[in-house]
């Protein structure tokens, strides 16, 4: 991008307007070329979340849906645990599971600091 600015004297002769390397031509033809003929998303899809509250006609069964989601996860962080520890049993000397559990903690902790709860400190 090129650009000047304002003569130091005031003369306004010299003012120039910024000046792209690539007209607006040039832009939608490489547009193009990457993208298609397809029109480009302003935004993304919907997010699971969003998704949920979408596909269900109030808030009550939207709240249900994502608090029975929430309970599969928290089934599934059980079972991973339970795998994870049994990974650490069998490699006891490795600090790197500790590591993982630590962020999990941290994590968590955001979570329940979210929900309205005391962010555990040790």
């Amino acid at each position: 991008m090129v650009q000047s600015g304002i003569d130091p004297h005031g003369d306004s002769d010299s003012i120039s307007r910024k000046q792209h390397a690539l007209n607006p031509r040039d832009i939608r033809a490489l547009t193009r070329e990457k993208h298609g003929s397809a029109p480009i998303p302003l935004s993304t899809a919907a997010g699971p979340s969003e998704r949920v509250a979408m596909a269900t006609t109030n808030a009550t069964d939207a709240y249900r849906a994502a608090r029975e989601r929430l309970d599969r996860q928290i089934k599934q962080i059980q079972d991973l645990l339970h795998a994870h520890a049994n990974k650490q049993q069998a490699d006891s000397r490795n600090w790197g599971f500790a590591g993982d559990l630590g962020h999990v903690v941290d994590v968590l902790n955001d979570a329940i600091e979210f929900l309205g709860g005391t962010r555990e400190t040790t």
